[in-house]
């Protein structure tokens, strides 16, 4: 089987367990694969070599067998190995934007920005007049060893994307209407893959999330025997209520209009009446009817790489390259003239010709225009004197008083000013410090109550949440990892040097068992104070 002429493009999926390529001519299909791979688990590096030079040489010979020469693919890549964050900034000058961006993003990223390659969109909510701002990043070792198996096969990078973004070139093919805020999960239960779900404002993405199909100790719910179906299918309930659950604190005021699913037709019935149940209206696209050759099963993997390998058939409202980062820098265009430079300047004076006519008319217009402002100027000159003459005495400064007695009056204000100001600082303020506490929070960690005690010498700070994996060992795991969080902070930790965990337990929420925690803060008040 070979590819057809080199002008194809090429998008290739790497997922969990398979690496997916197609390969379109204009919006057809002309090959598509799907290469079963092991992915190195090893912990011994040398092991971990071993298993690395097989994927090597197993991709290697796949794409052999296939590709046409000097292929440029665009790399569509799991949630796992994307950074994707949306948040908002205020409206300002197009040269202030990257370094605001840059900043912001850092709240927001458990990496420095050095590490990563990245790109951002902004688009203008005009309504509320701000900047929404949707940030994507791919670590640069992890670029790197994409890259590196991929040329070794003589396939080229020519952009990375998130395979999300890459499927909704699908809606655009299909003639989906976007318009409005719409939620989509594309959903394969019968594959090792991740489930994505996005909501889409008009077609631009307010808010993502990954959902992995494991369970304890990371095992693949999808390769389980058919016993654990309904296992996995209660799994996905509760993860699409978390997901949907968490966008609504996020965005309360654009509440999801419809949901829509791209999904395999043995679940269908089981979908339809959940997200039904939730209050949503719902429907499902049929992709398989267009890219038939993909094959009549969905197969998601092999969608994300259709939706790569038509990024330069099919615009999406954003554009992302992580790659290749567009150029922000707004080019100013110069003067053209003959010869260029000074000359094209000499030129363009020699070209004007000066009309007497034109003259005396323009002096004329200066002349109404300097009259019309000294009639206008007249009433306002008039207003300033009666403002002057209606301000109130002061009986503590006189009009006859030397410089040296205004300075000491002056001196008195201000040293009063500064009292003033003293009083207010040693106030008690603790706004700084709970700002860092909700990006400390990991995913599957809610706070349900915060209680600040303060006495004569002491402040305490209580934190009541629970958290939710699935099992309690992970749920564990996700409150030392807040507690460590939370002593991680440069302002938090200062103040508070005594933090622990009073109180772990275990408590059923409807049909599901959540841990109950209590983080316990100790400092002491002159500190919180500063």
């Amino acid at each position: 089987m070979n590819w057809k002429k080199p002008s194809g493009s090429l998008g290739i999926y790497f997922g969990g367990q398979v690496v997916n390529a197609v390969e379109v001519d204009n919006k057809k299909v002309v090959t598509s694969i799907s290469i079963p791979m092991k992915v190195p688990v090893a912990a011994d590096s040398q092991e971990k070599n071993k298993e690395e030079a097989a994927l090597l040489a197993l991709l290697t010979s796949e794409f052999k067998k296939i590709k046409s020469p000097s292929t440029s693919a665009v790399l569509s890549l799991p949630g796992k190995d994307f950074i994707i964050r949306t948040f908002e900034l205020p409206v300002m000058p197009q040269d202030e934007l990257n370094s605001a961006v840059a900043f912001e993003a850092k709240k927001y990223i458990p990496f420095k920005l050095e590490e990563l390659m990245f790109d951002f969109h902004v688009q203008l909510d005009r309504i509320n007049r701000r900047n929404m701002v949707l940030f994507a990043a791919i670590k640069r070792d992890v670029f790197t060893r994409y890259q590196f198996l991929l040329n070794q096969s003589g396939i080229k990078i020519g952009a990375v994307e998130y395979s999300a973004f890459s499927v909704l070139r699908l809606l655009n093919l299909l003639r989906v209407n976007d318009r409005g805020i719409i939620g989509l999960f594309n959903v394969d239960l019968s594959a090792e893959d991740e489930v994505d779900f996005l909501v889409l404002d008009n077609g631009y993405p307010l808010f993502s999330r990954d959902i992995p199909l494991t369970m304890r100790g990371g095992a693949d719910v999808s390769r389980q025997e058919n016993g654990n179906s309904e296992q996995l299918i209660e799994k996905f309930k509760t993860e699409i209520r978390i997901s949907v659950d968490y966008y609504q604190r996020k965005f309360p005021l654009k509440r999801i209009e419809k949901v829509y699913f791209i999904s395999g037709s043995n679940y269908r019935p089981m979908l339809e009446e959940f997200v039904k149940d939730l209050g949503y209206p719902l429907d499902f696209i049929d992709v398989t009817r267009y890219a038939a050759e993909i094959g009549t099963v969905l197969n998601l993997g092999l969608l994300r790489s259709y939706g790569a390998a038509l990024s330069g058939i099919l615009k999406t409202n954003f554009k992302l390259d992580v790659v290749n980062p567009r150029q922000r820098i707004m080019s100013v265009k110069k003067p053209h003239g003959k010869g260029g430079g000074a000359a094209g300047v000499g030129n363009l004076a020699a070209d004007i010709k000066i009309n007497p006519k034109t003259v005396v008319v323009g002096v004329l217009i200066c002349a109404l225009a300097f009259l019309i402002g000294l009639y206008r100027l007249k009433p306002v000159e008039q207003e300033f004197a009666n403002i002057i003459s209606m301000r109130p005495s002061v009986t503590s400064v006189s009009v006859d008083l030397s410089p040296d007695e205004l300075t000491t009056i002056n001196d008195s204000y201000r040293k009063r000013l500064k009292d003033l100001e003293a009083l207010i600082k040693k106030q008690l303020y603790i706004t700084g410090l709970l700002d860092g506490i909700p990006r400390s929070l990991p995913d599957g960690v809610w706070l349900k109550e915060l209680i600040f005690k303060k006495d004569d010498t002491n402040a305490e700070l209580l934190l009541r949440g629970i958290a939710y994996a699935g099992d309690n060992e992970t749920e564990m795991n996700l409150v030392n990892s807040f507690l460590n969080n939370l002593r991680g902070l440069p302002v938090f930790g200062d103040y508070f040097k005594d933090m622990s965990i009073t109180s772990v337990e275990q408590n059923k929420t409807g049909s599901s068992m959540m841990t109950d925690f209590e983080i316990n803060c100790k400092g002491v008040k002159s500190q919180v104070a500063k």
